[in-house]
C-alpha cells in the first residue's frame, strides 16, 4: 500500500481504515464526490493488479 501515490493512499486509509463514508472523505479532502469515487476504484485496481503480479507466481501456474 506504500507504493501507491499519496492521492490513492489517502483515500484507501480514510475509507478502510478510518472508516469513513464517501461523501465525508469529499468533504475532508476538499474534493468531488466523483473524483473520490474514481480515486478510491483506481488506489483498488492498481492494489489489485500489485497482489496478483507477486514474483513466483509464474512458477505455480507451470506446475498445473
Amino acid at each position: 500500500m506504500l507504493s501507491l501515490s499519496t492521492k490513492y493512499r489517502e483515500v484507501i486509509i480514510l475509507y478502510y481504515f478510518q472508516d469513513e463514508k464517501i461523501e465525508d472523505i469529499a468533504e475532508i479532502l476538499h474534493l468531488n464526490l466523483n473524483t473520490v469515487k474514481t480515486r478510491l476504484s483506481r488506489a483498488r485496481s492498481i492494489l489489485r493488479g500489485k497482489i496478483t503480479s507477486f514474483p513466483g507466481d509464474d512458477l505455480l501456474e507451470k506446475r498445473s
